[in-house]
C-alpha cells in the first residue's frame, strides 16, 4: 500500500515500482477521458484495458527472487504489451 499511517522508507526500486504502476493507471484514465469526449477510442481503450490484464496475469506467473527483479520484468512486460 502506498499510504499508510506508519511511515515507510521507500528504496529507490520501490518508488521506480509504483511510477511503473503509475503510468499504467494514468494511461488507462488518459484514455477513458478521450473515450468520454470521442468515441472513437474506444477501441484503443479496449485494448489498454485487455493488455493490463494480460501484464497481470503474466506478472503473476513469476516468482520474483526481489524487488528489482520484479521491476525489470514489470517493465519488460509494459514494453511487450505495449502500456
Amino acid at each position: 500500500c502506498v499510504y499508510n499511517s506508519t511511515p515507510h522508507h521507500w528504496t529507490d526500486v520501490e518508488i521506480e515500482i509504483v511510477r511503473e504502476f503509475s503510468e499504467i493507471v494514468t494511461h488507462e484514465i488518459d484514455l477513458r477521458a478521450l473515450t468520454l469526449m470521442d468515441s472513437s477510442y474506444l477501441p484503443r481503450l479496449d485494448r489498454a484495458y485487455q493488455a493490463t490484464f494480460a501484464l497481470i496475469a503474466a506478472l503473476q506467473q513469476v516468482k520474483y527472487a526481489n524487488k528489482a527483479e520484479f521491476l525489470g520484468e514489470l517493465r519488460a512486460a509494459r514494453a511487450y504489451f505495449c502500456i
